[in-house]
């Protein structure tokens, strides 16, 4: 479904990782892990079509992204990223129903389907009952639901997401974790996501690829493949025995 091709991400043409090789299918879930600055929004934005690549291919469906009309594109793949924007006095409901955009005509009237489709997400997403309240006046945790909403009204076929985990207590993490496995398996759905909590990446992705603080690939395969003790510990510089000793898995 995504895949890319010898591809080098960067800023105004410099590059930042090179070589980049990845593949996410039709309901997997791809977590993407790493130090702070090691270059995963960069990636994220890149794979999403937000940022041109330095070098190589990004192909959806085996078409490469930067071909594909901003519509049709939004038709396949939707973004959910953890900045928070200024929605003004506008309800959840509203801010689900911009994710309606790619389907309607000029003027962004809503049909029965359209509404349809809102009511759908938001019933997936638990949030059809803060659907008159303002977006504002909600919590973090009900913000993200809605934001996963306003992502899934779009029908992607692939979903990204930037650490959505981030300012969420347990129990939100939880909820929003068997959410994300819900979707992968009964609608599949292939999502790629960064994630720091290391013990939600454990029981919740297919395959994990890494990113080195220097800036380079780090290794790619499954959760018992990469997550072990000793690489952890190699890919966050974390002094020998140290997370052993700290985080119990």
């Amino acid at each position: 479904m995504l895949t890319t091709e010898d591809l080098v991400i960067g800023y105004h043409k410099t590059p930042l990782i090179r070589q980049i090789e990845l593949v996410l299918k039709e309901g997997q879930i791809l977590a993407l892990i790493g130090p702070n600055g090691s270059g995963k929004s960069t990636l994220l934005k890149t794979l999403s079509g937000l940022l041109k690549p330095v070098g190589g291919t990004v192909c959806l469906d085996g078409e490469e992204l930067n071909r594909i009309p901003g519509k049709q594109l939004a038709q396949k793949m939707s973004v959910m990223v953890t900045e928070r924007r200024d929605t003004g006095y506008a309800t959840c409901y509203e801010v689900v129903s911009v994710g309606r955009f790619p389907y309607t005509n000029g003027m962004g009237l809503l049909t029965k389907e359209d509404r349809e489709q809102i009511e759908k997400a938001m019933e997936l997403t638990r949030s059809l009952s803060l659907r008159d309240r303002l977006f504002s006046q909600i919590s973090d945790g009900q913000k993200q639901r809605v934001l996963l909403a306003r992502a899934l009204v779009q029908q992607p076929k692939i979903l990204i997401l930037d650490e959505p985990t981030s300012y969420l207590d347990i129990g939100y993490k939880i909820e929003f974790i068997n959410m994300l496995r819900t979707l992968s398996r009964e609608n599949h759905i292939g999502i790629l996501l960064s994630m720091h909590e290391l013990e939600l990446v454990k029981c919740l992705a297919h395959q994990v690829l890494c990113v080195t603080a220097e800036g380079q690939l780090g290794r790619m395969g499954s959760v018992t493949e990469v997550l072990t003790d000793s690489y952890i510990e190699e890919l966050f510089h974390i002094p020998g025995g140290q997370f052993r000793e700290i985080y119990q898995w």
